[in-house]
Parts: C-alpha cells; sequence; structure tokens
C-alpha cells in the first residue's frame, strides 16, 4: 500500500475516534434517560399533537392487520401471545434454565439447519454453539463458535467454518454493472477466526484478530448462467483453487444500547484495520479499513429511530492484488437491501440507512419501515458523485428477545427488484 493511502486510512480512524469520544458523554445522558422510558412502557395516554398524530401513522396502518389476526385468533381460540409462537414451538427442545437448546436455523447464504448452543459452559457469560445448514445445489455450511471466554484479563472467542456457496453472483466491478451481466461461480471456504480482546473502559473493548482462510473457486452450480471463471478467466483476480490468505487487524468497539436484542436508545460504533497476505504464494496482499456508527434514538411508547453511516476502504499493498470477493460488498441484507447480493462490488464502499421501528407486541415483535443508500467505488474520497447513490426502501418485521434477534422478515425495493428477506436464528 502506498504511503498516501496509508496515511489517508489513519486519519479516518484517528477522525472517526475523535467523533466518537466527544458524543460518548452526551450517549451516556441519553443512555440513562431513555431507559427509564423504554423498560417501563407507560400506558399509551391520548394527545391531540399533531406531530405525533403524523409520526405514529405509519406504524398504526402496518400494526392494523396484525392487531386484527391477532385478536381474531385469540377470541376464536383463546391462545396466548404473551410469548411468541416460534418460542413456544422450539420450548420442548431448550433445557429448562436456558442455557442449552437445539434451535432451527435458517438463511438465504447458508441454507436451513440446526443450531446447538450451551451458555455458560467455561465461565459465566461464555456461549458455545455448533451448526450444520445445507440448501439446493449443495449448497453448506458447517460452523463451529465460542464467544466471550475468559482468559486471564482477555476475552477471547473462535470461530472453525466451511462454507461451500455454489451460485455466488457477479456483475462487474463497480456502480455502472448491470444487472443483465450477472454470472455465477461456487467458492469454497475454509477458515480459522480467532479474537483476542480486552475492555479498556465501560461499555468500550480493543480486540485483536487473526484469520486464516483458504478459498477455492469453481464453476457455479446454476446453468441459467455463464460461469464467472469463463467469461473472467485471468482479468479478475483470484479465479482460482487453493488461495490461502492469513489476516492480522485490530478492532474498536463500542456499545452503549439498552437492550441488544431491541436497543431503543444508545449508540453502536465499530472501527476496524486489517492486513491480509497470500500464504502459499506472493500474488495477493491488502488491507481493509472500516467504520460503522449507529444511533438509536428513542421517540415514545417503544418507538424508535435507527441510524446509521458506514465506511470502508480496500487497498492492495505493494504491487499485489486483491482476490475479487474480498472487495467491499453492496446488495446484502445488512447493507443495501432491494438488490442481489453481491450486486456491486470495488475497493471502497460508502452507506447508510434510517429506520423506523414500531412495536407491534411489546414484549418480541417489532415493525420497520427503512431506506437505505450506498455506493461502491475504486477511490471514494476521489468521485463522490450523488447520481452515482443507490436508494432502496422496505420494510418488515422482526421477532428479538434480550440477546438477539431470533427471526427476520422483510422487503426491500431498489430500481432493479423487489427482493423478500428471512432469517431464522
Amino acid at each position: 500500500m502506498d504511503q498516501l493511502g496509508y496515511n489517508r486510512t489513519l486519519i479516518i480512524i484517528l477522525v472517526t475516534i475523535l467523533f466518537f469520544i466527544s458524543f460518548e458523554s452526551r450517549a451516556d445522558q441519553d443512555f440513562q434517560a431513555d431507559t427509564t422510558i423504554v423498560i417501563e412502557y407507560p400506558e399509551r395516554i391520548s394527545s391531540k399533537t399533531s406531530w405525533e398524530k403524523v409520526v405514529s401513522l405509519p406504524g398504526t396502518i402496518i400494526n392494523i392487520p396484525f392487531a386484527v389476526l391477532l385478536k381474531t385468533v385469540d377470541f376464536a381460540m383463546g391462545v396466548d401471545f404473551e410469548a411468541p409462537f416460534i418460542v413456544r414451538l422450539v420450548d420442548p427442545l431448550i433445557a429448562d434454565d436456558g442455557n442449552r437448546g437445539l434451535i432451527p436455523k435458517y438463511s438465504s447464504r447458508a441454507g436451513v439447519g440446526l443450531k446447538f448452543y450451551q451458555k455458560s459452559l467455561f465461565n459465566e457469560g461464555s456461549k458455545f454453539d455448533i451448526s450444520a445448514t445445507g440448501g439446493r445445489n449443495r449448497l453448506q455450511r458447517y460452523r463451529f463458535r465460542i464467544r466471550n471466554l475468559e482468559i486471564g484479563q482477555l476475552t477471547s472467542g473462535m470461530i472453525v467454518q466451511y462454507m461451500l456457496m455454489p451460485t455466488e453472483s457477479f456483475y462487474g466491478i463497480g456502480m455502472d454493472s448491470e444487472k443483465d451481466d450477472k454470472t455465477i461461480f461456487a467458492w469454497g471456504q475454509a477458515k480459522v477466526e480467532i479474537v483476542l480482546g480486552r475492555k479498556i473502559a465501560n461499555k468500550i473493548s480493543f480486540n485483536l484478530l487473526f484469520n486464516f482462510e483458504r478459498n477455492n473457486i469453481f464453476s457455479g452450480k446454476d446453468d441459467s448462467y455463464l460461469s464467472t471463471i469463463d467469461v473472467y478467466d485471468s482479468a479478475l483476480p483470484g479465479l482460482e483453487t487453493g488461495i490461502e490468505i492469513l489476516s492480522t487487524g485490530i478492532e474498536l468497539d463500542y456499545n452503549s444500547t439498552n437492550n441488544h436484542g431491541r436497543p431503543t436508545s444508545g449508540w453502536v460504533f465499530n472501527v476496524k484495520g486489517t492486513y491480509s497476505e497470500q500464504t502459499n504464494d506472493d500474488k495477493y496482499g491488502f488491507y481493509k479499513s472500516s467504520v460503522d456508527i449507529t444511533r438509536y434514538i428513542h421517540l415514545f411508547y417503544g418507538r424508535t429511530i435507527a441510524m446509521r453511516l458506514s465506511g470502508g476502504r480496500v487497498e492492495p499493498s505493494s504491487d499485489k492484488d486483491i482476490p475479487f470477493y474480498y472487495q467491499s460488498e453492496l446488495g446484502k441484507s445488512e447493507t443495501i437491501r432491494g438488490f442481489s447480493r453481491g450486486r456491486f462490488i470495488d475497493r471502497d464502499f460508502m452507506l447508510g440507512s434510517i429506520e423506523y421501528r414500531y412495536p407491534l407486541m411489546p414484549n418480541y415483535l417489532d415493525a420497520f419501515l427503512f431506506s437505505d443508500f450506498g455506493r461502491v467505488s475504486a477511490d471514494i474520497f476521489d468521485d463522490l458523485s450523488a447520481d452515482k447513490f443507490q436508494v432502496t426502501f422496505g420494510g418488515g418485521i422482526y421477532i428479538w428477545d434480550d440477546d438477539e434477534i431470533k427471526l427476520r422478515m422483510q422487503l426491500g425495493k431498489s430500481k432493479e427488484q423487489l427482493r423478500f428477506y428471512f432469517s431464522l436464528n
């Protein structure tokens, strides 16, 4: 990586840390004030102010069909909706103390399967799980994971995983790629990831990252599309088997939210920098840096605004290349919803989103409306033209508990398509 690019990355990280520190005291004040309001869930009182009627209208409209359905079933069958159906369904497979269980799991990327988990096995707060999922065209993922394992003053975690994704999409590099240029490839990846962390202040942790991956690229398993290997051959870096990548990095986390499963106030902040290099050859080597900030603002009666801003850079080191699947990507459900996965890739990215969240059932079920905007670029600092940003919008529902979101369904609309997302555990 040239000196200018390296200095630019350091400046991004330093500016972001200063921005985060300047808001820390304010975030703590907001956290205390909002927590009192949200947790107690005060009884609704009538309000004649026009601003409240306007803000609550989208949530009121979304709530009508759910309220009618739940009340009808409740009246006809006497069903108790204090706990969501998915929780009651898997309850026989979960231990009485909730520390271990066998639960179903699904995502479009990993397929359907089962996950076994065990909490507090090694120390209080530790989490262990093992899962296996699969799908069409030999889609499969096997994962072993340990989190929050205490080693002296450090907190550690580890992931051992194998994935075979037989129909990954590639449309080309940059925002000018066309939907009709879609090709597919099969991607097999085995990886070992280790994290060593330590709390350096209240709500702040510092992590060391170590990651080893072996990647194999093959022809895709869907004859409806051309193979990425046949179309691009050696012109696209990374279209090979046996590419072994070792990555090391650092990460700073800050989390002042009042609930991990359903935050209604506080900040989530992450800044990360890594260096990756091929270990079985000297063809690939690159730096990655990213910043991700989310702010949760409680409005009233559990309604929340969530605002997110994220950006990242990928730079080659010296005269080396970057495998195309390690570049920045937009199109996944956690980036810009409404486009196909892998729809836009390039070295750098910028992303923003805003969500309005509305409780349907205050104990576990929320609805939300969202709008995302984002773009990729070869150099995001040299090209910030507004016409290259893609904007999407949509909405959905999710089921949550105190730890995490258990089920999420959402629709995202872009200029190209209407896409449905579903994930479980």
